[in-house]
């Protein structure tokens, strides 16, 4: 391959997400998965008046990825894994399908993009009336609680108390790394090291119900 030539003057500069070149840019392992985020987001920038999101067909259809790639199975292989570590929303389905940024902006735009459910028909597999603040939580602070995110939800529910699922939520926030696998990576850190706080040393001894958790945290 011959060497490139240089950035032109003048050259059209396209805005990226900070995380997407310092943390995330550390976690993501798959060549693939990062090509495919940075051209999201440039094909994103190209994208004028709401909602503002890239198809699935156009990114799948993308000339630059389908080199780089080589299929649109391939793309859509690495577009899941983006997905799923958080960087990027998935919303509709079928021809309809259209990924979004993992932002509070993006997310926002997403709840508009998708149709509205009747009230009698919720999706398959949301989570039980029982418990509904860690869900709650997660949709106001992560993203769309879908029905993949209510099972691990479930399942961190079993393995961790409510107090440290919104806690870890919250460190979440604070670091602006919005996404489930920042969360249980918080989650994982603390089931090994322990958690000291307010004084008190070792593991916390027991979880604490929905209620209690409301209770606790207003």
């Amino acid at each position: 391959m011959p060497p490139f030539d240089g950035l032109p003057s003048g050259v059209r500069s396209v805005p990226v997400p900070a995380p997407l070149l310092g943390e995330l840019l550390e976690d993501i392992g798959d060549l693939a998965e990062l090509k495919c985020a940075l051209r999201f987001f440039w094909l994103l920038a190209g994208k004028h008046g709401p909602p503002r999101c890239v198809a699935a067909d156009e990114i799948e259809g993308d000339p630059v990825l389908l080199t780089a790639l080589g299929s649109p199975g391939a793309i859509r292989q690495a577009l899941a894994a983006a997905v799923e570590r958080g960087v990027l929303f998935e919303a509709g389905d079928g021809a309809e399908r259209v990924y979004f940024p993992n932002s509070p902006e993006g997310r926002r735009a997403a709840e508009r993009f998708l149709p509205t459910l009747p009230a009698a028909a919720p999706l398959p597999g949301a989570p039980p009336a029982e418990r509904p603040a860690i869900y709650r939580l997660y949709e106001e602070n992560i993203g769309m609680l879908t029905a993949w995110v209510a099972d691990l939800l479930r399942d961190a529910q079993d393995r961790y108390p409510d107090e440290w699922i919104g806690d870890a939520i919250g460190e979440a926030v604070k670091s602006n790394a919005r996404s489930w696998r920042y969360v249980e990576r918080v989650l994982e850190r603390w089931e090994r090291e322990g958690r000291d706080r307010h004084g008190k040393s070792g593991r916390h001894p027991k979880a604490v119900t929905a209620k209690e958790y409301l209770r606790l945290r207003g």
